[in-house]
């Protein structure tokens, strides 16, 4: 995600982008395009991402818990 607004022109460093991931418990993915993203908090996304398509190509999307990386129920 970071590096691809650093493509474009944005400014940020590797470092911003692992202290951005470090406190992440959950991730956010489109298993079609590979897009991800990820949650520290347990939000509407993560609990109910049968209801959310993916931005990039507009499939379904799936959450996990990154520390346990299961799917979440």
């Amino acid at each position: 995600m970071w590096s691809e607004y650093r493509e474009e022109g944005g400014r940020t460093s590797e470092k911003s982008e692992r202290r951005w991931r470090k406190g992440a418990k959950y991730r956010v993915y489109c298993p079609r395009c590979g897009w991800e993203t990820d949650r520290k908090k347990r939000t509407k996304v993560v609990k109910r991402p049968d209801l959310y398509r993916c931005p990039e190509c507009g499939s379904d999307i799936q959450a996990q818990r990154i520390e346990k990386g299961r799917p979440i129920k």
